[in-house]
């Protein structure tokens, strides 16, 4: 005879999901030697029944380090955990190794199985580090401002190619408002000033960009401050007055009249030293 009706055992016929969709990694945030990147993903159009909603029981993982990996031969392997099937956010943020590069896959798994990988590949870029050595000198009434390349471009090395500078002078010492940016290009490593106005304090900072992003500041006053100054004008109204004398020598009190500018407009800078030259007249007896 037949079985019973509903059998002993019946089975719903599943597949295998299809691939998750649109894959993207983006940076978040980094440090010295990791890059923290968020992965996201949609959903399968497909979760295991023709035209219907089947469960989902997980999200899975591969990531797998390309063969030409950074020059320092940094380890390069990352694992990430499985997310769960049933998570109303398709996201993951993971750590990665900085300047490795990545093979990143995730697959769907339903009760039969794992359906097939998106893939995508990724680099493990940061923002650069901060400019360094960043000092002021002065030129006539302009400045010059110097800064060294970061040994960070964005990789864990100097590699990666930046896309430009970003230059702040300022004479207020207390913030810099983050308007009135001077841009460099990636291979400057000097920028000269209009006139400025002497017996101001200047202070400089620096960051560097590259695809990713902005760097740091670097430190905010700059590593100096140059105080903008002239040479003092000449000492005004010499004299000489004779005060005694002997057979041979004759003493006498040269007296003068501090100089007028002594090194800042409208402003007293302290004066180092007076310094004499004396010559003797040709037609000496």
């Amino acid at each position: 005879p037949w079985s019973n009706v509903h059998g002993e055992v019946s089975q719903l016929l599943l597949l295998y999901p299809s691939a998750p969709q649109t894959l993207t990694v983006a940076y978040t945030s980094g440090a010295s030697s990791t890059v923290t990147s968020l992965l996201s993903w949609v959903k399968p159009t497909e979760t295991g029944m023709d035209n219907a909603e089947q469960a989902l029981t997980a999200y899975n993982f591969l990531v797998t380090p390309a063969a030409t990996n950074n020059a320092a031969g940094t380890a390069c392997a990352v694992t990430i955990a499985d997310v769960s099937g049933t998570a109303s956010t398709l996201e993951k943020s993971a750590d990665f190794v900085k300047g490795c590069t990545y093979a990143l896959k995730v697959r769907a798994q339903n009760t039969v199985g794992y359906g097939d990988y998106a893939q995508e590949s990724y680099v493990a870029l940061g923002v650069p580090g901060a400019p360094t050595g960043l000092t002021l000198a002065l030129s006539g009434e302009t400045l010059v401002v110097s800064w060294t390349r970061p040994a960070d471009t964005g990789t864990g090395d100097s590699t990666y190619v930046l896309t430009n500078y970003e230059l702040e002078v300022t004479d207020n010492q207390a913030s810099f408002p983050d308007t009135g940016l001077i841009t460099k290009d990636d291979a400057d490593v000097t920028h000269t000033t209009g006139a400025k106005t002497l017996g101001v304090v200047y202070n400089a900072r620096i960051r560097a960009s590259n695809s990713v992003g902005p760097s740091p500041w670097s430190n905010v006053h700059g590593e100096v401050s140059q105080l903008l100054l002239l040479y003092p004008s000449a000492p005004q109204t010499l004299t000489v007055a004779y005060t005694s004398g002997a057979s041979s020598t004759v003493t006498s009190l040269l007296s003068w009249v501090k100089p007028t500018e002594t090194g800042m407009d409208n402003a007293e800078q302290a004066l180092t030293a007076y310094n004499f030259l004396v010559t003797p007249a040709a037609t000496n007896n």
